[in-house]
């Protein structure tokens, strides 16, 4: 694999974040998002459901309950990336950076 040069590697990252302010993904991370909290959600209901009648023994409970922390935690993840996403899009100078790439390319 052959290794960048520093001023390729730098119009690489560039346009990679030019691609992200120009096409941001919270969108997809909101889905996501709502995706992995509706499962951990499921998830607390069977354990509770299953609980209160007896339906599974400790072990498939305790690993429900793992399962929903794990969903619910990566949905909070991915949420708040999603957030900093959106904060920080803001703050970057879209004109600057379609110069520096003007200047890399020749």
């Amino acid at each position: 694999m052959p290794a960048e040069n520093p001023q390729q590697f730098e119009l690489n990252t560039l346009q990679a974040i030019l691609a992200a302010i120009d096409h941001p993904i919270a969108t997809k991370n909101g889905l996501w998002c709502g995706v992995f909290g509706g499962m951990g959600l499921l998830f607390l209901i069977i354990v509770y459901g299953a609980s209160e009648r007896e339906l599974l023994s400790d072990i498939w409970l305790f690993f429900l309950c793992f399962l929903s922390g794990l969903c619910i935690g990566g949905a909070a993840i991915i949420n708040r990336l999603s957030n900093q996403n959106k904060i920080a899009i803001k703050y970057l100078d879209r004109d600057a950076i379609v110069k520096r790439i003007e200047e890399l390319k020749m």
